[in-house]
């Protein structure tokens, strides 16, 4: 994966995130604070995130990787779509 693949990747799921959650935009998240924490996102947002990226990376989510590592925050999103490609 090259960094131009990797910063598609960051821009993709950063659009998503704050065309989905606004308040994430509002607030100036950063890429590593917590949107679960925060409660920017609740379960039903993860999930919405999942379907997202599923579709969008052409990446399978497992349950067993339905977590704070991979789902906290904007950087962990993107980690974990990396890995996953």
């Amino acid at each position: 994966m090259t960094s131009e693949d990797a910063s598609r990747v960051d821009s993709t799921i950063r659009e998503y995130v704050f065309t989905r959650f606004p308040s994430v935009r509002a607030l100036r998240v950063s890429d590593e604070d917590s949107l679960l924490d925060a409660q920017l996102i609740d379960s039903l947002g993860v999930l919405d995130i999942v379907v997202f990226l599923e579709d969008t990376f052409g990446i399978q989510v497992a349950d067993d990787e339905l977590n704070a590592d991979n789902f906290d925050s904007i950087g962990a999103l993107v980690r974990f779509v990396l890995r996953k490609r």
